[in-house]
């Protein structure tokens, strides 16, 4: 087995949990790599391969918000960010960016609210993941 370099603390509770299990730091720990049917413990596989994410490899990407009760569809240009409403109050509409589509959104369906600045990035969600915009642009 090789030798693992560990700090004082965790030595010392190895030192502790074996004098509790009467055993030695090294049975302790052969003990705890070592299955129930007696073989040599393996360690977990790794975790799967990350499924590439066809949203990256697609310019446009479908978003939508729900917003006072309303659900507003669109599209994103990853190439050029801009927000082009599909479905809703401002449909056929484009912006320059998910944060002007997101004021134009507030300011449409809650007119009486003082400031309408709404960041883009985490008031859209991707269709396709129900994450945030930001989740495929990240921040700025």
């Amino acid at each position: 087995m090789p030798l693992v370099d560990i700090d004082q603390v965790t030595h010392d509770r190895l030192r502790f949990a074996a004098g509790l299990l009467d055993m030695t730091v090294p049975e302790l720990i052969s003990h705890l790599t070592t299955t129930f049917d007696g073989k040599q413990a393996t360690p977990p596989p790794p975790p799967p391969p990350t499924l590439p994410n066809v949203l990256e490899e697609d310019e446009e990407v479908a978003v939508h918000v729900i917003y006072k009760k309303t659900r507003v569809d669109g599209i994103f240009n990853k190439a050029n960010h801009e927000l082009r409403i599909t479905k809703g109050p401002l449909a056929g509409r484009t912006f320059s960016s998910p944060s002007n589509a997101a004021i134009a959104v507030v300011e449409k369906l809650n007119p009486a609210r003082e400031f309408s600045n709404t960041n883009g990035r985490t008031f859209w969600l991707v269709t396709a993941t129900g994450r945030t915009l930001r989740s495929i642009i990240g921040q700025r």
